[in-house]
């Protein structure tokens, strides 16, 4: 929970003057208590939460506790940015509890293309333990439950579930989601992930290594539905960044997590694209994420390879 200065210095200043008053009943005592947990409760609710600078873009870090997904405890320590540049996410045990990491990007992102190359054996995650990268809507674009594009690794607290995941929510409440489910075995280290998005549906792909060109691929799933204005988002949203544990179980193997994102961008959609070519714009190399993923027993996150 984070404070806010400003409205808490407001509170104790409206302490201070009403100390110099009498309240000659325990009924104006017990208001004057109420107003004071009013203005504190204003505090905690309005406070600007720690935001950092990553790849050009403005982020908004995750703090408190018993907040979803999950539900889950976060942590704004467990995020950083390195001087190298490099995004920090960290899945930590504190005490008896684990704290979990999420960044939201203050910039709405809409059509275009999304690639995230990333380091470390996420064919080899606690089951529950849950990476994801994605858009999610405000609340001015939809509830939850819509306007949400999502890859996500995760075995949903299922040791033999496959670990891939690709979802579309569709635009609209009340309607149900579209969802691919892959198995993930991991040639090496690394792994490229992309989203094309467009009004009439979503392409996604999962490469081995790090590619532009669509070599090598392991999986793939092309949703173009029937009335795409209903099931594919149609509106600009925030990307999420997020580590976190599923319904909020501690992992299996004890393991914390780590793991560095080293470049964010967006190839919009004016700008084409295919799976085949290379893109016609210099952009691209500054259109994609980067991901180094690693796991550890301990409090430094000392790589497990």
């Amino acid at each position: 929970m984070e404070w806010n200065p400003r409205v808490l210095g407001r509170v104790l200043l409206f302490l201070k003057h009403s100390a110099r008053r009498r309240y000659d009943s325990c009924e104006a005592r017990a208001h004057l208590a109420g107003l004071a947990l009013g203005f504190l409760l204003v505090a905690c609710a309005f406070a600007p939460g720690k935001t950092i600078r990553f790849a050009g873009y403005e982020w908004i870090v995750k703090s408190g506790t018993d907040q979803g997904p999950g539900p889950n405890n976060w942590n704004e320590n467990n995020v950083w940015v390195d001087q190298g540049g490099r995004l920090h996410l960290k899945l930590k045990r504190q005490g008896d509890r684990w704290y979990c990491a999420e960044v939201l990007s203050k910039d709405r992102m809409g059509f275009g293309r999304y690639q995230f190359w990333i380091e470390g054996r996420v064919d080899r995650l606690d089951p529950n333990v849950v990476l994801g990268l994605f858009n999610y809507p405000t609340p001015d674009v939809g509830p939850d439950g819509t306007n949400e594009i999502d890859i996500e690794f995760a075995g949903w607290g299922k040791p033999e579930a496959p670990v891939g995941n690709y979802t579309v929510w569709p635009a609209r409440a009340g309607l149900r989601r579209a969802n691919k489910r892959f198995p993930v075995e991991l040639k090496d280290e690394y792994t490229s992930h992309t989203f094309i998005w467009n009004s009439a549906g979503v392409t996604f792909q999962s490469l081995h290594g790090f590619h532009d060109d669509g070599a090598d691929q392991f999986a793939g799933w092309r949703y173009q539905p029937q009335d795409p204005a209903s099931y594919v988002p149609q509106k600009a949203t925030p990307v999420r960044i997020n580590l976190w544990l599923f319904q909020g179980q501690s992992p299996k193997n004890g393991q914390q997590v780590e793991f560095i994102v080293h470049w964010l961008s967006t190839l919009p959609a004016s700008l084409s694209w295919t799976w085949e070519g290379k893109p016609r714009s210099e952009l691209t190399r500054a259109r994609s994420l980067k991901v180094v993923m690693r796991s550890s027993q301990s409090d430094t996150g000392s790589s497990s390879r």
